[in-house]
C-alpha cells in the first residue's frame, strides 16, 4: 500500500516559493485541482495558503482511499479462494430450485463459508457466498436466532463479525 505522508506533502507545498504551486495536490491524487493550482499559481496564493491547513485532511483522505482499494484487492482474492475451498460454485449452479430449497441452500452456503473463515464480516460473507445481501441478512438473522452463528464486534475497528458457534 502506498501510504502518503504529511511531511512529503508539506515539502511539495513549499515548492510554491519557486513558483510551482499545486504539486502537493498531484501527490495526493487531486489531479484536476493540481492543474488549476499550477496554472493559477494556487489561486494567486490564496488557495495555496488554505492548503497549508488542509494538507493533513487531504493526506488522511488519500490514505483511506488507498487502504480501501488495497482491501478490495485482498477481498477479491479472499472471495476467489473461499469460493474454491467452499465449493460454492456447485451450490450456485442449480438456480432452478424452489424458493424454500434456495433458502435452505443459502443457509448451507453461509455455514460452509463461515466454516472456512474464523470470523467474517457481512460484506465478506456476501462476497464469498455470491448471494444477494438481503438473502444473506435474512439467513444470518435466522442462524443467529437458532444459536448456530454468534455475532460480535471486532476489537480493532468495531466492525460486526459473524462466527460459527
Amino acid at each position: 500500500m502506498n501510504t502518503k505522508k504529511n511531511s512529503t506533502a508539506y515539502i511539495l507545498w513549499f515548492a510554491c516559493i519557486f513558483g510551482v504551486c499545486g504539486i502537493q495536490r498531484f501527490y495526493l491524487g487531486r489531479n484536476l485541482s493540481g492543474v488549476i493550482w499550477l496554472f493559477t499559481f494556487g489561486f494567486l496564493g490564496v488557495g495555496q495558503l488554505i492548503d497549508l491547513f488542509l494538507i493533513p485532511g487531504m493526506v488522511d483522505d488519500r490514505n483511506l482511499i488507498n487502504r480501501a482499494l488495497s482491501e478490495d484487492i485482498k477481498n477479491d482474492a479472499i472471495r476467489q479462494a473461499t469460493l474454491v475451498i467452499a465449493g460454492v460454485q456447485a451450490a450456485q449452479s442449480d438456480r432452478g430450485m424452489a424458493v424454500s430449497t434456495k433458502l435452505e441452500n443459502a443457509e448451507q452456503i453461509i455455514i460452509e463459508v463461515l466454516s472456512h473463515g474464523s470470523s467474517l464480516t457481512f460484506g465478506r460473507i456476501c462476497a464469498a457466498s455470491g448471494l444477494q445481501s438481503d438473502t444473506v441478512k435474512k439467513q444470518l438473522d435466522n442462524l443467529v436466532s437458532l444459536d448456530i452463528i454468534r455475532i460480535s464486534n471486532r476489537h480493532e475497528d468495531g466492525v460486526i463479525i459473524y462466527t460459527l458457534q
